[in-house]
């Protein structure tokens, strides 16, 4: 009886019952393995919302994203709405409705205004403006994670009820530039001029995997002939992960 008691009071200490690492275990190395464990998925989906932050008005939600992509093929598909980025600025240029944008490893299409456009993946990235670029932000912000440094565990927290780990840490500004994140600065960041790197957080499920990534860039305020343009503010992007493995249908 001793004995089958110490066994349970073992097995209960070393979280038994479970698939994969306990939130409590995972360290700092997990962040770099994240992307290996997204790779052995193949696939996920995610929802993204990007603000700005300026003292002393309310945060401005400005772009939300939705899609998924299939990291080992190179596809994917992703819905924009830009409604917030022209909100209160006299202009008729508003895309009502939501861009619709789907990828392969060569091809890029877009649906703007129910009119459909074609590119080659390379154009769009040169020419296509922050549209071109998106497609190559979601994969980037986790592939990104290979390469952190500075990685400090922040504390646990809950994400739609599953337990998570979240760590801060860096990436190479350059680096994130290459790789497509931020998709709005990214020629900015290959010349590293907002710092040497990117701020990340990101959130770790029990099996390593990645539910929510978040960078943040702080922008100095732009000035023209001594009238400020813009004010300081930050930038904050943040990718809700989740449905991995799932197959990823055209859209």
């Amino acid at each position: 009886m001793r004995t089958a008691l110490a066994i349970c009071l073992v097995a209960l200490a070393a979280g038994c019952g479970g698939s994969g690492p306990r939130e409590a275990e995972l360290a700092p190395a997990a962040v770099r393995e994240a992307p290996s464990r997204v790779r052995s998925e193949g696939t996920f989906s995610f929802a993204a919302a990007y603000s700005r932050e300026i003292e002393g008005r309310p945060d401005e939600r400005y772009l939300e994203l939705s899609g998924a992509v299939d990291v080992v093929a190179g596809t994917g598909r992703l819905r924009v709405s830009l409604a917030g980025l022209f909100e209160g600025l006299p202009t008729s240029d508003t895309f009502d409705e939501p861009i619709e944008l789907r990828w392969t490893p060569t091809a890029f299409r877009a649906r703007i205004e129910r009119e459909e456009r074609s590119l080659s993946r390379m154009r769009a990235r040169e020419s296509g403006g922050l549209i071109g670029r998106l497609p190559d932000e979601p994969t980037a912000v986790v592939e990104l994670l290979a390469e952190a440094g500075d990685v400090r565990r922040v504390g646990e927290e809950r994400i739609d009820g599953r337990s998570t780990v979240r760590f801060s840490c860096t990436v190479d500004a350059r680096r994130a530039g290459e790789a497509g994140a931020p998709a709005e600065l990214t020629k900015a960041f290959e010349q590293a001029l907002h710092g040497p790197t990117l701020p990340l957080d990101v959130w770790l499920d029990a099996e390593g995997l990645p539910r929510r990534v978040e960078y943040v860039v702080r922008l100095e305020r732009v000035v023209s002939d001594g009238t400020q343009i813009l004010p300081p503010r930050v930038v904050r992007g943040t990718y809700e992960l989740s449905e991995f493995g799932e197959p990823v249908s055209p859209g």
